[in-house]
């Protein structure tokens, strides 16, 4: 789903991006972008089969298993991360062994988004705590 960006508004102003979603930005010139919420500190995303985009439910970086959580391990699961502005992505496969990805385990920034590719399977869900401070 395509939206423009019109300068002070989404041309859909009820657009909504919740921790977990993704989207790809394609913007022309640098410039900063804000995005304001309030951190949960419990989400429960669904990860559907087939294909979706998504980032970490929760403010961190890190490894997609090891560290972020992602409920990827049914053989086969597929994320895909964008490695460069003109849109080459890297795929990366789940083997099964360890929460071992294939060629290895990858990492992502802070709101930074990837393609989920669970084909034929069902959707799973990717539960996170959170605390921002005691």
């Amino acid at each position: 789903m395509k939206k423009i960006y019109l300068g002070t508004q989404w041309s859909s102003p009820s657009l909504t991006l919740h921790p977990g979603e993704g989207a790809i930005l394609s913007i022309s010139e640098a410039r900063t972008i804000k995005f304001v919420g309030q951190v949960r500190d419990a989400v429960d995303i669904e990860i559907p089969k087939d294909q979706s985009i998504r980032s970490s439910p929760v403010p961190q970086a890190g490894a997609i298993s090891s560290v972020l959580l992602f409920p990827g391990g049914s053989l086969g699961d597929q994320v895909s991360k964008m490695t460069d502005p003109s849109g080459s992505y890297t795929t990366f496969t789940y083997s099964g062994h360890d929460t071992a990805w294939t060629p290895y385990e990858p990492s992502f920034d802070i709101g930074e988004s990837f393609w989920s590719n669970r084909p034929g399977f069902s959707e799973k869900y990717w539960q996170r705590v959170f605390w921002t401070w005691p």
